[in-house]
């Protein structure tokens, strides 16, 4: 698959999930060093346009059409 964007479509979250529900876990814990929640990848193309979210909700969040802190396939 081509990435379309920084982070491509199938990102390390999807494989950690797919890779826990292949071994039976009960649950899936995935920690990154961040800053916080930004509106756009902040080290991305648009990144001079990033805010970060000083306080949001998952349905804000579910709004934005651009790359996620989660990966949606998780979410369904």
């Amino acid at each position: 698959m081509r990435p379309t964007s920084r982070i491509p479509l199938h990102r390390a979250d999807t494989g950690a999930f797919l890779l826990a529900d292949a071994l039976g876990a009960a649950g899936l814990t995935v920690v990154e060093d961040v800053d916080g929640v930004y509106t756009t990848d902040p080290n991305g193309a648009d990144g001079k346009k990033a805010e970060l979210l000083k306080e949001t909700s998952f349905a804000e969040l579910a709004k934005l059409k651009r790359t996620m802190p989660f990966d949606p396939r998780c979410w369904k």
